[in-house]
C-alpha cells in the first residue's frame, strides 16, 4: 500500500515522464489500487484527480457495475470528488463502457448536484454525438441558472453546433448573446418565453429589447406578459419595446399604462405613445398624456373639458403634477373650484388629500388677492401696470432692492420691443447675482422664446436654488431649446433631487437635450451613479448612450464594470460610447481601469476584449503595454491579432518620440547658432568643441565667421603635407582616400594614425589625436581670424561637432562629409597656396 500511495503522490509530479510512469504502474496494480484511487478523486490537486480518473477508468471498464459508484459521487460527492468522478466516467465512455442511459436517468433527477455532475461528465467525455446533445439540450431548459451555464460550457467543450434555430436560441439565451438570438427572428420566441419565465428583472429587460427587433405578431403575448411584470423597470422596458416595434394592437394597453402605480412608468407610457405617433380617441386620454408630459398649456386650452381628468391628477404621487392640476382647476374659475370641493369627498384617499391641498392653495391665493386689492386702494393703480411696460418692470426691480436709477435703466431695456436688447439686459442683470432671481423667474414665462431661454440659463448661472421647481416644470416644455436650457441650468444648480427628471430626458428626441441632461447628471458626481446604473441597460438605445456619456464624465471606479458590460451591446453607437467612457477613465482612474483590463483578459467576452483593446490603443501611457500583452495568450486569433496591432502602435509611438527629441535638439542648436563668436572663442573652436561638454561648447557660440575666415581656419587646421592633398584634389576622392586625407591633415604626424585608419576610433583615441593636432596652432589661428563665418557654415561645423560626443561613428562620417564639401568649394584657391 505504501508503494501505491507513493505512486498516487507521483501523479502530482511536474515531470511528465514520472507522472506517466506512475499511471502505468497503477494500472498494472489493478483492483488492488482501487480504494486509494477512489480517495484520490477527492484530491485538491487537479493533476492527481485527472491521473486517478484515468487509472480508474481503465480498471473499471472490465467491471461495469462500478459505474454506479461514480454516479453516486456525481450526485452527492464534494466538488472535487464530483470532478474526479466525472473525469472517470469520461475515460470509461471513451473505452466503450455504455454510460449514456445512466447519465440520462441521473439528469432527470431533481437534484441540482446530479444535473451539474451529468453536464460535467459529458464535458469530459468530449463527444459531439446525438446522445450527449440530447442530454445537454434538456439541461439548457433547467430552471437552475448554474445547471444551464454548465450545460453551455459542456456544449462549447465538444464544439456543438446545430442547424435547428430553436435549439440555438436556447443556447444563445443561456450565453446571453442578445445579438445572435435577435438574428434568429421568430425562431427565438420559444426560448425568450422560457427566459421570461425563469429570468430576473435585468434579463427580462434585455429580452424586451430583443423582442422589439423581432418582426411579426408572435412577440405580442410576451410583451403583454412583460407589461404586467411586478418590477417597474421591466414594465418600462416593455413600454419602450412596444413603441420601438410600433405594435399598434398594443397601444390601448399603453394607454392603460398611463394609470400605472409607478410614476416613471406612467410618464414613459405617455412619451412612448407620443413618439409612436399615437392619436388619442378621447379627451381623457389626451389630457392624461399632456399632463404626464408636462404640456400644461395645451390642457389649459381645453377648458372645462379637462376638469374630470384634472381631478384624477389631484391624487398623483408627483407633487408638481398635483400642483399644476389644482392651479389649472383654479384658473377655470367657479367650475374648477366646485370640482375641487366635490373631490374633497371622493372615495379615493389620494384624491381627497390632493383636493385639500388645492383648497389650501385657493385660500392662499384669495388672501393674496385681497391684500393686493387693499394695497391698490391705498397706493392707487400703480400695480395694475401693463405687463412688460417700463412701469411694470420698474416696480419689480424696486421690489428686488434695485436702486431707482438702476431700476429706470433696466426697466426700459426689459420693456424694449427688440428682443436682442432684452437679452442683453438679462445678461447684465446676472452681474447682480441672486438679487435678480425674481426678475428671471418672471421672464421664464415670457412670450418670446429667446427671452425664456436667456432667463432660464441665467437662473442656473446665478445658482438660484429656489428655481429648481420652475426648471423641472419647464424641462417638460414642447420646445427643445427650452428643455436644453433647463437641463443646462439644473446641471449648474447640482440639486440631487432633479436627477430622476434629468435621467428621464436621456430618451429625449433632441440630441442636444440628451447631451445637456447627461452632462447635468454627471455634474452631480457619485450620487448620480445609482440612477445611471438602473438605466444603463435600458431598451432605448438613446438612454444607454446618455448613461454612458454621464458615466464617463463622472469617472468613478464603480462605473467601470457597467461601461465594460456595455461593450457587448447590440448597438454599435452604444459600444462606441462605452469605449469613449472607458477612455476617459484613463485620465484619473488609470489603476482601476487596468484592474478591469486584467479581468477582461481572463474572463471577458470577445466583444469586451476587442473593445478594451480599442480603448488601450488610444491611450498614450506606456504602462498599458504589459496589460496588452496579456491578450496575446488568448485562444481567439482575432483578439491576438488586435493585441499585436496595439503593441505595434506603441512601438511606432516610441520611435516617433525619439524623433521628436532629435527635432527638439536641432531647434536648440539652431537657437545657439544665432549668437556671435568672439575671436578667442573661434580660436578655441576646433581644439575644444569636439571634446568639451555641452555647456562649455555652447558658451563659445557668440560670433559668426565670413568666407575668408573659413579658408584660414581650414588652412591652419591642415598638415603641411600639401603635396599629397594636391594630388587628391584633382580627382574624385574615395572613402579610404578621404580617411587618409583627414588623418594626415588634421591629426598631424602621429604613429598611431596609420594604425587607427583600419578600425573604428574610441572616444579617448579621438580626443587624444585632436588635442595633439591643435595644441601648437592656437596663437596662429587667433591672429588670422578677423571676420565672421556665414550662418550655414557655422551650422555645418557646430552641428557635426556637438553630435560627435554622442555617436562616434556617425560624427566621424559627418565631419568627413563637411571637410569634403569645403575642400571641393575651395579647390582652386588651395592649389594656388600649395
Amino acid at each position: 500500500m505504501e508503494e501505491i500511495d507513493f505512486l498516487i503522490s507521483s501523479l502530482n509530479s511536474s515531470g511528465k515522464k514520472e507522472r506517466n510512469e506512475a499511471i502505468k504502474k497503477l494500472k498494472q496494480a489493478g483492483n488492488k489500487a482501487s480504494v486509494p484511487l477512489l480517495k484520490a478523486l477527492n484530491s485538491s490537486s487537479e493533476q492527481v484527480r485527472a491521473g486517478a480518473a484515468e487509472v480508474l477508468g481503465s480498471i473499471s471498464k472490465e467491471n461495469k457495475e462500478s459505474l454506479n459508484t461514480f454516479l453516486n459521487l456525481l450526485k452527492s460527492g464534494s466538488d472535487n470528488a464530483k470532478d474526479g468522478a466525472a473525469r472517470t466516467i469520461g475515460h470509461m465512455a471513451r473505452q466503450g463502457v455504455p454510460v449514456y442511459e445512466s447519465l440520462t436517468a441521473l439528469a432527470r433527477d431533481n437534484n441540482k448536484k446530479s444535473k451539474l455532475g451529468v453536464a460535467l461528465a459529458l464535458e469530459y467525455i468530449g463527444r459531439n454525438d446525438k446522445n450527449s446533445s440530447v442530454i445537454l439540450l434538456n439541461l439548457l431548459n433547467d430552471t437552475d441558472k448554474e445547471v444551464r451555464e454548465q450545460a453551455v460550457k459542456s456544449l462549447d467543450a465538444v464544439n456543438w453546433k446545430s442547424s435547428n434555430n430553436a435549439e440555438m436560441a436556447f443556447y444563445y439565451l443561456v450565453k446571453e448573446d442578445w445579438t445572435a438570438i435577435g438574428k434568429l427572428g421568430p425562431f427565438a420566441v420559444p426560448a425568450l418565453k422560457f427566459g421570461i419565465e425563469i429570468a430576473d428583472s435585468d434579463m427580462k429587460s434585455k429580452i424586451a429589447s430583443v423582442l422589439a427587433k423581432i418582426e411579426g405578431e408572435s412577440t405580442i403575448p410576451l410583451l403583454m406578459h412583460l407589461l404586467n411584470d411586478k418590477n417597474s423597470s421591466v414594465r418600462l422596458s416593455a413600454i419602450s419595446a412596444i413603441a420601438e416595434k410600433r405594435a399598434v394592437s398594443l397601444y390601448p394597453v399603453l394607454v392603460q399604462c398611463m394609470n400605472d402605480p409607478d410614476p416613471d412608468v406612467r410618464v414613459e407610457a405617455a412619451w412612448s405613445l407620443e413618439k409612436a405617433g399615437w392619436k388619442p380617441q378621447k379627451y381623457t386620454e389626451k389630457i392624461f398624456s399632456l399632463m404626464l408630459r408636462g404640456n400644461y398649456r395645451e390642457v389649459e386650452r381645453l377648458g372645462e373639458k379637462a376638469i374630470p381628468s384634472l381631478i384624477e391628477f389631484l391624487g398623483d404621487d408627483f407633487f408638481e403634477r398635483r400642483e399644476n392640476a389644482f392651479k389649472l382647476l383654479y384658473s377655470l374659475g367657479e367650475p374648477g373650484i366646485d370640482a375641487i370641493k366635490n373631490a374633497s369627498k371622493d372615495k379615493d384617499e389620494a384624491i381627497r388629500n390632493g383636493a385639500y391641498e388645492a383648497l389650501t392653495y385657493i385660500r392662499e391665493e384669495k388672501a393674496k388677492s385681497e391684500e393686493k386689492n387693499g394695497d391698490e386702494f391705498l397706493n392707487g393703480d400703480k400695480s395694475n401696470y401693463e405687463l412688460n411696460s417700463p412701469d411694470y418692470w420698474k416696480e419689480k426691480l424696486l421690489l428686488s432692492s434695485f436702486g431707482l436709477d438702476m431700476a429706470e435703466v433696466f426697466s426700459k431695456a426689459l420693456s424694449n420691443t427688440d428682443s436682442v436688447v432684452r437679452v442683453v439686459a438679462i445678461d447684465s442683470l446676472k452681474k447682480f447675482g441672486r438679487k435678480s432671481s425674481d426678475i428671471f423667474l418672471l421672464l421664464t414665462d415670457d412670450e418670446n422664446e429667446s427671452i425664456r431661454i436667456a432667463a432660464i440659463e441665467a437662473l442656473g448661472e446665478i445658482y438660484e436654488r429656489n428655481a429648481v421647481s420652475k426648471l423641472t416644470e419647464k424641462i417638460e416644455d414642447e420646445d427643445e431649446l427650452i428643455r436644453r436650457a433647463c437641463a443646462y441650468s439644473l446641471g449648474k444648480l447640482r440639486d440631487a433631487t432633479t436627477i430622476p427628471v434629468l435621467v428621464r430626458h436621456f430618451s429625449d428626441p433632441d440630441a442636444n437635450v440628451r447631451f445637456e441632461s447627461a452632462d447635468a447628471v454627471a455634474k452631480m458626481g457619485n450620487q448620480a451613479i445609482p440612477h445611471i446604473q438602473n438605466m444603463i441597460f435600458h431598451p432605448n438605445e438613446l438612454v444607454r448612450i446618455s448613461c454612458l456619456t454621464a458615466l464617463g464624465e463622472i469617472s468613478d471606479p464603480s462605473g467601470i464594470p457597467y461601461a465594460t458590460r456595455s461593450l457587448n451591446d447590440t448597438s454599435e453607437a452604444v459600444r462606441n460610447e462605452s469605449m469613449t467612457a472607458l477612455l476617459k477613465f484613463t485620465n484619473f482612474m488609470f489603476n482601476f481601469l487596468m484592474m478591469e483590463v486584467h479581468r477582461v483578459s481572463i474572463q471577458g467576452t470577445k466583444m469586451e476584449k476587442l473593445g478594451m483593446l480599442s480603448v488601450l490603443s488610444k491611450t498614450k501611457d506606456m504602462k498599458i503595454v504589459p496589460f496588452v500583452k496579456e491578450f496575446l495568450s488568448d485562444e481567439d486569433e482575432e483578439i491576438v491579432r488586435n493585441a499585436r496591432t496595439v503593441l505595434d502602435i506603441f512601438t511606432e509611438r516610441t520611435i516617433e518620440k525619439g524623433r521628436e527629441k532629435i527635432r527638439e535638439y536641432s531647434h536648440e542648436t539652431a537657437e545657439l547658432l544665432r549668437r556671435k563668436l568672439s575671436l578667442y572663442e573661434i580660436d578655441r573652436l576646433l581644439d575644444r568643441i569636439l571634446n568639451a561638454n555641452d555647456t562649455d561648447a555652447l558658451g563659445l557660440l557668440n560670433k559668426k565667421l565670413d568666407q575668408k575666415e573659413i579658408d584660414e581656419l581650414i588652412r591652419n587646421s591642415r598638415s603641411a603635407r600639401g603635396q599629397d592633398t594636391s594630388k587628391l584634389l584633382g580627382k574624385k576622392l574615395s572613402q579610404a582616400e578621404i580617411d587618409e586625407l583627414l588623418h594626415k591633415s588634421v591629426y598631424v604626424e602621429n604613429k598611431k594614425t596609420t594604425q587607427l585608419l583600419g578600425k573604428k576610433l574610441t572616444q579617448d583615441e579621438i580626443d587624444s589625436l585632436i588635442n595633439h593636432a591643435s595644441s601648437d596652432k592656437e596663437e596662429k589661428v587667433a591672429k588670422d581670424i578677423k571676420k565672421q563665418l556665414t550662418q550655414n557654415e557655422i551650422d555645418d561645423i557646430i552641428k557635426k561637432n556637438l553630435s560627435l560626443k554622442r555617436r562616434l561613428q556617425w560624427r566621424c562620417r559627418g565631419l568627413l562629409s563637411a571637410l569634403k564639401v569645403m575642400i571641393r568649394l575651395r579647390g582652386r584657391r588651395t592649389l594656388e597656396k600649395l
